[in-house]
């Protein structure tokens, strides 16, 4: 029943942050860090992550990042996705009531 329905005018591509991962892709970046790479920006748009944090994620200094320190970019990376933008994190002991509030980030938890 359900068959694929054009929007019209909606073109997947039109978002900055699938762009920019065809972009990181075309540069020779490992395609599961690009993707990696998609969602913080995608997150940092629609999460509305504080400027500091945007700053850093922003699609230039992010793809320099991963094209330098991959490594170190995948890590950062999900640590962004993992506490929303450094605005909550949780305990080691997995209590997802017993959260940490990271003040200065804009988080409106």
């Amino acid at each position: 029943m359900n068959k694929n329905i054009d929007l019209p005018g909606y073109k997947p591509e039109a978002h900055h942050w699938n762009r920019w991962e065809k972009a990181a892709k075309e540069r020779g970046i490992e395609r599961t860090l690009a993707a990696l790479g998609r969602e913080v920006i995608r997150d940092a748009d629609q999460h509305s992550w504080s400027e500091p944090v945007k700053q850093l994620c922003n699609s230039r200094n992010l793809l320099e990042m991963m094209t330098r320190a991959p490594f170190l970019s995948r890590r950062l990376c999900e640590i962004l996705i993992e506490t929303d933008g450094l605005r909550v994190a949780y305990t080691e002991e997995g209590n997802q009531n017993d959260v940490i509030r990271l003040p200065g980030f804009g988080g409106l938890y």
